[in-house]
This record gives C-alpha cells, structure tokens and sequence, in this order.
C-alpha cells in the first residue's frame, strides 16, 4: 500500500496596507476588455460600471523592455541595484524576475532617476494613446508630467481615490497604469475596488474624501484614505437574494480586485476607482509607469499642475504634507467632519450610560 502524506495549506492570502484579503473571496480578478476594444460604446459602458478598463499585451514587449532597460541602468547607477544581485537570483532561478533590490544594508542613497523618453514610449506612446483615443472616440492628450511607481519588498500601500491629487483638472480624465515586467500577484499587482466610481455605497466617499484638493487643504497625509481593507469591505456588502433558493445572501457589489500582470498590458481608471497595489513580497522593486490622459479639447482640461515643460506636480506638498504647523488637521479628524466616522466621544458616552443603568429584571 503506498503512504500519501495530506499537506493542507489553508486559504490563499495576500498582504495589503495594514490587513489581507483572502482570494477567490474577497480578492476576485479583473476581467480583460480586449474582446470588446472594437466596441467604444461598450468600453465606455464597462468603464462607467466597473471603474476600470484592463487590457493584456496592449505595449509591444520590445518598447516595454527598452523602457526596463533604461530605468535598470539608472537604478544600477545610483546603487538602487546591484549587478551582483542579479547575477545571484539568475543562478538561483535560471532568470531574474526584475531589478532586485540590493542586498547591502542600511538606507538607500539619493536616487536620480529621469523620466526618459524610453520609459514615456511605454505609457504614453503610440500603442497607449490608440487605446485611450479608442475608450473616448477622440484625440486626446497626455500629461506632461508622469510618475514612476517604484515598489520596495514588504513596502505597503495604502487606497486613493487620484482625484485628491488632481482636483484642479477634469473630472473625466483617466489614468493609465503599465508594468514594465511581468507582475504576478506576490510581487504587489495593481488592485481595484470595483465600482467605487459609480455605486451608491461609495457616494459619501466620491462626495468627501474625492474632493480633497490635498495641496491647498488642511489635512496632513499622504492622500490615502485607510491603510486598512477591512475599513472599506462593509461598503460593497448589500442585501440580495439567491436566485435559486430564494434565500437572502449579502452581495459584496464592490470586491477587490486583480489580477497577475504580464509587461506591457494596460490598466485604465477613472479618477474615482479607489485603488491601491498589494503587498511586494519579492527581493524585487515592482517597477511601473503612470499618465494620466483626457480628451483633446476638454473644457476644464488636465491638472495644470501636471502639464508644461516646468510642471513640478506636488513636489512642494510632498516636502510639506507630514508638517502639522502647514497641514494640522489629522485625515481621522477629516473623516469625523465628513460624517464618514461615528464620534468616539459619543460612542463612549453611550457605553458609559450603558454600563451605569440599572439592570431590569426578567420576569
């Protein structure tokens, strides 16, 4: 008789900000729109519905290389990696996933790192702007000012909503999002909350918190509403019914979602769709190239801050946003005043009148 050996690994679980979310429950994938790039009407339909549009092998993979490559060596040239580290995990695996964060201890030295033409061909070139002209039925045109999302091993983010970074521009921009290489999940993929854009549960939301300009506003942070998904898990949860039994169910109609990423595919969002990236958990940066796009002639147009030859976005806030003497109101206190938070102190009152009043006894 042969002796099997019962190995149970439990549910499949992925670090985000500060919590988890489970997959195949509260972690769903992102469903692709190539089947349906020839339909703008569609596309637009499934933007406005979803939040998002996601789009495989959209880059050519030889423009997405030349645009690793590229910023490879820059990272290599201000010790952001090292070739020893390469060579290291390509005789481990036979390949090297990415750029490997370095090896040596201690803090990272200054970066100097250009966003050059290489990398702007991979989220703004032709094959990008095809797309985004496809998904608005017009020209249209690209920020001046893009951004390069470098992720670190273990390095957490927490969920945005873009719009607080870009309220001086239209509303109807969308932001484009390419891996420039291969990201499975482990590695910190994009993730979505599906719907936040469009859905009643995420109307306090759109209506507070996404219209927080947070450069020219009171409130300290890095422009993230929670760190926490559990925080945002009981906004999609709505009462529904099996359609076969007839029993009541909860639906969740806003769940996260993602999905592993190849290089050169192609996220869209709309400035609503809270977003985030799951946790690194790789010895490899998740590299990563952003634009935001509108349509030509758009009567508010792009974030001014964003567009020129000498836009500088919100470097200044950058510098600033952790100063409470510039910024004293804390995003908790926000919350409270957007009616988004139950007042502690109420809620302390309540226990305490609760826990002083006298018992009545059963019958």
């Amino acid at each position: 008789m042969r002796c099997v050996r019962l190995l149970l690994h439990g549910k499949l679980r992925y670090p985000v900000g500060t919590g988890h979310l489970t997959l195949g429950t509260e972690l769903l994938p992102l469903l692709p729109s190539n089947d349906i790039f020839y339909d703008p009407p569609k596309l637009r339909y499934r933007l406005d519905q979803d939040g998002y549009l996601y789009f495989k092998n959209t880059v050519p993979r030889e423009v997405v290389s030349a645009a690793l490559d590229d910023l490879a060596n820059q990272m290599r040239d201000c010790a952001w990696t090292l070739d020893e580290d390469r060579a290291r995990q390509a005789a481990l695996s036979g390949f090297a996933m990415g750029v490997p964060y370095p090896s040596t201890p201690g803090e990272l030295p200054e970066p100097n790192i250009q966003y050059t033409d290489a990398i702007r061909s991979a989220v703004s070139g032709t094959s990008v702007m095809a797309t985004v002209r496809q998904v608005f039925g017009g020209a249209v045109t690209s920020a001046t000012l893009q951004t390069l999302h470098l992720g670190a091993p273990g390095e957490s983010f927490g969920f945005r909503m873009p719009s607080v970074s870009m309220n001086r521009g239209t509303k109807l921009a969308l932001v484009a999002l390419v891996p420039l290489h291969d990201t499975p999940l482990h590695m910190g993929a994009p993730l979505m909350v599906r719907s936040s854009n469009i859905l009643d549960t995420y109307a306090p939301l759109r209506k507070t918190y996404g219209q927080w300009e947070v450069e020219s506003d009171t409130i300290r942070g890095d422009g993230c509403y929670t760190e926490d998904p559990a925080e945002l898990a009981p906004l999609g949860k709505v009462a529904g019914r099996d359609e076969v039994t007839g029993a009541s169910i909860i639906v969740d109609v806003n769940p996260f979602v993602s999905s592993a990423f190849e290089a050169g595919d192609l996220l869209l969002t709309t400035v609503y769709t809270m977003q985030s990236f799951l946790t690194n958990q790789t010895n490899c940066w998740r590299l990563m190239a952003e634009a935001v796009w509108c349509m030509e002639g758009d009567d508010v147009g792009l974030d001014p801050r964003y567009v020129g030859p000498q836009a500088e976005g919100l470097a200044t806030w950058m510098e600033q946003r952790d100063n409470p003497a510039r910024y004293p109101k804390t995003l908790m206190e926000a919350k409270r005043e957007w009616g988004l938070l139950q007042d502690l102190s109420s809620m302390d009152a309540a226990a305490a009148t609760s826990s002083t009043a006298t018992p009545t006894p059963s019958a």
